[in-house]
């Protein structure tokens, strides 16, 4: 861990005095997202094949999902393209990449939805009545909710398999390399434990940080500093 990553490993030093060592990376908390009211008014449904989805495409091949109530954190719209991915102090190399793969999932939904709008509106250009306009409008719900069925498995079990395959690879790398946080943390908390050298001096927590990062090669010593040795969670 040297240059850019020393300057990580200070900042996630800092951090780290806000986040409790002592415990694994937590889920957000459930308390729900303030939001705009919701529009009584507004046409509401829970899937796109719904009629009164059907209703609403009918009108406009680009008709947008319903207002709903607020969204727990960490829960997802069903009837929007993206995933929800968790937030910690450290986020570990395999976090960021299952958070890649949930942000390719919603990339990839995206394409899927616009096509099925474009495909939309070349079938009422073609129309002469409403039962043709009525019948185009169904279809596009059926297609938007098949993007959304896709997005529900690549953001869950393809992800999964991802982080897997990630955080296997992880423990490898940490047991090949003699890794443990047992003899990790007597270095760390010589530079951020309560009687360590560095509090509140960034350029001693820096050269020392480094210094730890430096003394045990391969060993990415922030799992330590978040108290927990690489494991699939």
């Amino acid at each position: 861990m040297r240059g850019s990553g020393s300057l990580a490993l200070l900042v996630l030093v800092v951090l780290s005095s806000a986040c409790t060592r002592s415990t694994a990376t937590q889920e957000p908390s459930l308390t729900p997202v303030a939001s705009a009211a919701v529009d009584a008014a507004a046409p509401t449904f829970v899937a796109w094949t719904d009629e009164l989805a059907s209703t609403e495409l009918v009108k406009d091949c680009h008709a947008k999902a319903p207002p709903h109530e607020p969204v727990s954190r960490g829960e997802h719209d069903p009837l929007l393209c993206q995933v929800p991915f968790r937030q910690s102090c450290f986020e570990n190399p395999c976090r960021v990449k299952t958070d890649e793969c949930n942000r390719a999932c919603g990339t990839t939904c995206r394409s899927c939805d616009d096509a099925c709008v474009n495909t939309c509106d070349n079938c009422k250009s073609g129309c002469k009545d409403q039962a043709c306009r009525v019948e185009c409008a169904k279809k596009t719900g059926v297609c938007k909710q098949a993007c959304l069925t896709a997005i529900d498995r690549c953001g869950s079990a393809d992800c999964a398999e991802v982080a897997r395959a990630c955080y296997d690879e992880v423990k490898r790398t940490w047991k090949s390399h003699g890794c443990s946080c047992k003899k990790i943390l007597p270095c760390m908390d010589a530079c951020v434990g309560d009687a360590g050298k560095c509090i509140r001096d960034a350029a001693c927590l820096d050269k020392c940080g480094t210094a730890c990062a430096t003394k045990f090669p391969g060993c990415d010593i922030r799992y330590c500093t978040e108290g927990m040795e690489p494991k699939s969670d």
